[in-house]
């Protein structure tokens, strides 16, 4: 039977919405992630250690009710009081001397302490290798600005940063080595702070992290000092890791960075269970799932805060994968009790969200079902009342005139098609060589219809005919205003439609721009005042549309090459510049003025 079945393991954890809104930031990463510095971090961040305290002290109760080695049960024993520690030592942020001096002196043989140094951006890991010996390794909490920004994808980093160090340990050293650190991480060092250039004086870079060198360097060489009491030769466990970290800032003072201390954990966490070789199931990829599985569980069920679908999706999807992977290692098995609560935690989230849809779908689902005995009962009655009877009157009789007979004569379709023609109502009058007109009929949309296929059809032939003249400026002004007020009218409910309205609008303006350039070139020198990108935005879903689009956005393009820099219609009138001065300087405009004179 399986273990996490026949015992529940309780997870009595106590967090505010944006408490658990921060762990879920900076351990799932979701897409959405906020856009500056967190104003609480040290409080967050203590939440942030008191949910992997938790986590690990429930994975110590799994552990230790398996039938499994006895490295693997006191290597997990260590681990949970490691992070109980660092939970205590970081619990307003910083730590004092006092804190700091108590966690190192009451740490056993084969103990691990991890330490974040907040002020120098530095993590350390203390281990305790015998009563008077212990090793010192340390490493960057958070990398630098310019290599998160300027890396694709993910950066890999190796931890620690240089082998580890053992010296040796008695109340002279224990003393001032936590004074020092108690000092460093609350105290800046200004040569270790970032520069920059700003108004030809140079500033500290507020968005930048801190170099840790005066802790992976300066005390490092201190300690290289003080002499253990053995020559044992000390192996340094090196591990590599992927980190997903990012920097984003909106109007903020300070960037968003992924949680340091969450890194210092995770490093103390994965170096100790590799040097171990703690077993499948067992290791630091399994407690990996193992607690986001536990967060997601708080974020699902509702006691902190309702989470969005999306979020809760992703979550759920990042933890399934993440067991996908685990299942795919050579020899893995995932009937392993540390893998059930985050197995079962995927389907109990996926059923939860399936719950969720099927409730938005009954909300606005109509319920409603027409029944007999519910409907209103009406006198029946064969005379009906319409505005326009007329014209369904005369619709009656045009079938009534179309009817032949099967007796008469042999159906014909060209003469049914001649005779609906005269009867269906007035129809533009569609020739290559005259601009059709709109007409209020009771066929209106079919006469917008001849309208735009004669557009799309004669017009390219119209505007290349040599017999364009001056005098078509009237006929295409009249064309655009009476089409675009009837079809304005017919197409404001439906946005494909009025999109087929703007294109065949511009291609008579552009029938008309080049009537007009041609009797007065002047006006090419000018702004045709219509954005390239004005038609950006039009729902064409014809291949045959989006060609007419292209032809447009070529000729204002083109257009656009030839004017004058600033020069505009509209602007500048009483300039010299002005299209109005020019125009009338010119013979074409004179010869009027010099006749009105006389």
């Amino acid at each position: 039977m399986s273990i996490l079945k026949s015992r529940k393991i309780e997870y009595p954890l106590s967090l505010k919405k944006d408490e658990l809104g921060y762990i879920i930031n900076h351990v799932f990463m979701p897409p959405k992630l906020p856009q500056e510095h967190d104003p609480e971090p040290a409080k967050k961040d203590s939440a942030l250690l008191k949910a992997i305290d938790q986590a690990a002290r429930s994975f110590c109760e799994v552990v230790s009710t398996i039938d499994t080695s006895k490295n693997t049960k006191d290597t997990w024993i260590t681990l949970q009081h490691m992070v109980s520690t660092m939970m205590h030592l970081h619990l307003h942020g910083s730590f004092s001397r006092a804190q700091l001096q108590t966690a190192l002196n009451q740490m056993d043989v084969n103990g691990v302490l991890p330490v974040y140094v907040y002020a120098q951006n530095a993590g350390i890991i203390f281990r305790k290798t015998g009563d008077t010996e212990m090793t010192f390794e340390s490493f960057q909490a958070s990398l630098p600005v310019d290599v998160v920004v300027g890396t694709l994808g993910k950066v890999l980093v190796t931890f620690p940063s240089a082998p580890r160090i053992l010296f040796g340990v008695d109340s002279t050293v224990i003393g001032p080595l936590a004074n020092i650190l108690s000092h460093m991480a609350m105290e800046e060092i200004s040569v270790a702070l970032p520069k920059t250039s700003k108004g030809g004086s140079s500033h500290h870079e507020t968005r930048d992290v801190a170099d840790p060198r005066f802790i992976t360097e300066a005390l490092a060489g201190i300690l290289r000092g003080v002499s253990p009491s053995s020559s044992t030769p000390i192996q340094t466990t090196f591990v590599h890791k992927r980190l997903n970290d990012e920097v984003l800032w909106k109007q903020a003072y300070r960037p968003w960075r992924r949680s340091s201390i969450w890194l210092v954990a995770r490093v103390a966490l994965h170096t100790t269970l590799s040097e171990k070789h703690a077993g499948h199931g067992f290791d630091y990829k399994a407690f990996q799932v193992f607690f986001m599985a536990k967060v997601l569980t708080l974020a699902a069920d509702g006691s902190v805060a309702q989470f969005s679908s999306d979020l809760l999706h992703f979550m759920n999807s990042k933890l399934a994968r993440r067991l996908y992977k685990l299942s795919q290692m050579t020899g893995a098995r995932m009937d392993v009790a540390t893998f059930q609560l985050a197995t079962s935690t995927v389907h109990a989230t996926a059923a939860k969200l399936e719950l969720r849809w099927k409730e938005i779908q009954d909300q606005f689902e109509s319920h409603k079902q027409w029944r007999k005995d519910e409907c209103p009962t009406r006198n029946r009655s064969t005379d009906f009342t319409f505005s326009n009877s007329s014209y369904l009157s005369s619709v009656v009789r045009r079938n009534n005139a179309t009817v032949t007979s099967s007796t008469d004569k042999p159906f014909d379709c060209g003469d049914l098609n001649r005779r609906l023609a005269r009867l269906c109502g007035v129809r533009a009058r569609l020739t290559p060589d005259v601009i059709p007109t709109i007409t209020d009929t009771p066929e209106l949309y079919a006469s917008l219809y001849d309208f735009q296929y004669w557009i799309e059809v004669h017009l390219p032939d119209w505007r290349s005919s040599n017999s364009r003249s001056s005098d078509d400026c009237l006929l295409i002004h009249q064309a655009i205003s009476g089409y675009r007020r009837v079809a304005l009218g017919h197409y404001q409910n439906s946005p494909e439609r009025l999109s087929l309205m703007h294109l065949c609008i511009l291609e008579l303006w552009i029938a008309l721009d080049e009537v007009v350039v041609k009797w007065c070139p002047l006006l090419a020198e000018y702004s045709p005042e219509i954005p390239e990108n004005a038609l950006d935005p039009l729902l064409l879903s014809e291949h045959g549309h989006m060609k007419r689009l292209r032809d447009i956005q070529l000729y204002l393009r083109e257009r656009h090459s030839r004017k004058r820099e600033s020069l505009s219609l509209f602007k500048d009138v009483n300039n010299s510049s002005s299209f109005a001065n020019r125009f009338f300087s010119l013979p074409l405009a004179a010869a009027p003025l010099l006749r009105l004179h006389s």
